[in-house]
């Protein structure tokens, strides 16, 4: 009887404490449960393209809450279409061309440069190294803005001479019009001289000298198409000029 007394008056003080707590704990402001950021990792939220902040938490000081970051980084679009614009297509795009390696595509970027940009397709002439059927086959595949069409010129048929320019002067007599048929040049490359060289239509001091230290160089021509070896030969005036006027004996 007096175990049992016992265990009630137990259990009635328990009972009495936790509802004195209760009260106590009723009274007083809720506190609110705080956490600090021990550890960030970055995911990516897949649909909405923002970084969500996955926070590991702990209780601490401070209140945090899970952070969105947006990126606001725009990548540009990439491109592996080539520039067929032959003034701005860089070396890389020239060299797509077969025929056109890394050292003739410098050429092109350097002498387009120095003349502002191309405006006729004859310009790449212009270009030691550069032929027709190089020419060609560059223009095959690039464009020039706003070209410019080629300025007629009267070629004149091989074996030919370049007729005079008319003057008001009286018709001369039929011997001298056969004594300046003779005079058409012909010259031998590997024996012709600085003078001689001189006296061919359109050549120049420098490029005479040019065409002997060649022979010089190489112990004479054996072929006059080893003229296109000089720097700075044109092409055009070889073709439809020069080799008019030249030849080569063994």
């Amino acid at each position: 009887m007096r175990k049992q007394y016992i265990w009630i008056l137990t259990v009635g003080i328990g009972a009495a404490m936790i509802a004195v707590l209760t009260a106590l704990l009723l009274q007083q402001p809720e506190k609110p449960v705080v956490i600090s950021l021990q550890e960030e990792e970055t995911v990516q939220v897949s649909g909405a393209g923002a970084m969500l902040s996955a926070t590991q938490c702990a209780l601490g000081e401070h209140t945090a809450a899970p952070q969105i970051r947006h990126s606001s980084e725009v990548l540009p679009p990439f491109s592996t279409t080539p520039d067929t614009n032959l003034n701005t297509a860089g070396t890389a795009d020239l060299q797509a061309v077969s025929g056109v390696g890394a050292v003739l595509a410098e050429e092109i970027v350097s002498y387009r440069e120095s003349i502002g940009g191309f405006t006729r397709r004859s310009q790449l002439l212009e270009i030691h190294g550069i032929g027709e059927t190089l020419a060609a086959r560059i223009m095959d595949t690039f464009y020039i803005p706003n070209e410019l069409p080629e300025e007629e010129t009267t070629v004149p048929e091989k074996g030919t001479s370049v007729p005079q320019q008319e003057t008001e002067t009286a018709p001369a007599e039929p011997q001298e019009q056969e004594n300046t048929e003779q005079e058409f040049l012909m010259l031998n490359l590997n024996t012709a001289q600085k003078e001689d060289l001189m006296r061919l239509p359109g050549m120049t001091e420098l490029l005479a000298d040019k065409i002997i230290k060649l022979r010089e160089d190489i112990g004479g021509y054996q072929n006059i198409q080893e003229l296109l070896l000089i720097e700075g030969m044109k092409p055009e005036y070889f073709e439809y000029t020069l080799r008019e006027h030249v030849y080569v004996t063994e």
